[in-house]
């Protein structure tokens, strides 16, 4: 694909599917490791969906207060280090729109990218924040919703969790130092610090605190968390898609290429019940 297509749109009030993508979709044989970014208004999501495209004018990406992407929309592409998959990307619109002003919005889109990725890469800024976790607390509603059945006369409604993505935590514009009680963390020892339950269950606040990061734990059982510096001084920062590669932050540019290498390297593909591979034309 030269450029991006929207396949999923809102139309009263409903979810719908764009014929022309699914056209595109449906001529892919292939396995397709299914990579989406989700995450608030904002903080990057298109840019980083086009420097995993290998493009600088791929997603829409602006420098405005104004949201630009709505629904879903995708971007198909063939890697040479993986001839025989196809990296099918989703950028998705953000939660938390204050345009939007709806949260069952929020809700559907999240789900549904849940549900298509192999891989699904939570965009956020700064750090690990109490509203991040939050948004990732959808998933709880998703799990009330769907069930799947491993056996034909049988019913487990958490089987579907072994489809579940692998989660990337994407932390942006890291300026804090990843050191607690002295000890410095790496990304992974941060985001798996955030998660870590209380001993203890004595209060009701404490009850919700251990339920949010069981939920996360028990439905992303396969995680990592990678940290970017700010990828350039912050005058520069609104021409950033037009920036070369020598522009960038060194830092930035060294840990954005362990990123991008680790998505395109990653065997994730996407399967369904039946360990089944999934290509554009399953159905």
């Amino acid at each position: 694909m030269e450029k991006p297509l929207q396949l999923i749109f809102y139309k009263d009030g409903k979810l719908q599917t764009n014929p022309e993508a699914l056209k595109v979709l449906q001529s892919i044989e292939v396995p397709m490791v299914v990579v989406s970014v989700v995450g608030a208004a904002r903080t990057g999501k298109s840019y980083l969906m086009n420097c995993l495209a290998g493009v600088k004018k791929g997603f829409s990406v602006d420098s405005t207060v104004q949201s630009l992407t709505k629904g879903i929309w995708m971007l198909c592409q063939f890697l040479p280090q993986r001839p025989n998959e196809v990296l099918l990307l989703l950028d998705t619109e953000c939660l938390g729109d204050p345009e939007k002003g709806d949260t069952a919005n929020d809700h559907s889109i999240y789900s549904l990218a849940i549900l298509l990725s192999s891989i699904l890469i939570y965009n956020g800024k700064k750090q690990i924040d109490q509203q991040s976790l939050q948004d990732l607390h959808y998933v709880t509603e998703l799990s009330k919703r769907i069930q799947m059945r491993s056996q034909p006369d049988a019913c487990d409604s958490w089987d579907f969790v072994r489809f579940f993505p692998e989660f990337v935590w994407l932390i942006r514009d890291l300026t804090l130092d990843l050191n607690i009680d002295g000890k410095d963390l790496t990304p992974n020892e941060y985001l798996e610090h955030i998660l870590k339950l209380k001993d203890s269950e004595i209060s009701e606040q404490d009850k919700k605190y251990n339920e949010l990061r069981r939920y996360i734990c028990n439905h992303f059982p396969s995680r990592c968390c990678f940290a970017f510096p700010l990828p350039t001084h912050w005058k520069k920062l609104k021409q950033l898609q037009e920036l070369d590669d020598k522009d960038l932050d060194e830092d930035f540019f060294t840990k954005r290429q362990n990123f991008i290498d680790y998505i395109h390297t990653h065997k994730k593909v996407k399967r369904v019940v039946g360990d089944q591979l999934i290509t554009g034309r399953s159905e």
